[in-house]
């Protein structure tokens, strides 16, 4: 029962992971590439781009919002 719940959590990471890089630009894979190749921390790179990409979604969202009111 406990490996069949963790089988069960690893596909859903895997399923969420590969929804993530596909959204990612070849240039954000390619920084993730050199983090790990350099000894640099992987997560402070996923960081920048998960930050940069919701920034991004933010501007999106307020130009959204005040095209509908103005």
């Amino acid at each position: 029962m406990r490996n069949k719940r963790i089988k069960a959590i690893l596909e859903n990471a895997e399923i969420e992971l590969r929804g993530l890089l596909e959204s990612w630009s070849d240039d954000d894979i390619c920084l993730i590439h050199a983090a790990i190749g350099s000894g640099k921390s992987v997560m402070m790179v996923i960081d920048r781009i998960v930050h940069k990409e919701a920034v991004r979604e933010f501007k999106k969202m307020h130009k959204q919002f005040i095209e509908k009111r103005g």
